[in-house]
């Protein structure tokens, strides 16, 4: 991620290196708050093995 400060831009850059992308710097900033969870709020879910219904199932088993 780059900030071209002339412009008012950031040039975004893929982890691999082959994508790039520019964005106006209010539009990329808009698009990170998006990614910022409300307070107490959780935002990774939990799927498979570490879901609640999955845990709760296996307390019923193991009793």
């Amino acid at each position: 991620m780059t900030h071209i400060q002339e412009e008012s831009k950031v040039l975004y850059q893929s982890k691999d290196g082959k994508k790039e992308k520019i964005f106006v710097a209010l539009e990329w900033l808009t698009g990170m708050c998006s990614h910022v969870p409300n307070k107490g709020e959780q935002m990774v879910p939990y799927y498979g093995y570490y879901s609640k219904v999955s845990r709760g199932t296996l307390k019923t088993r193991s009793k």
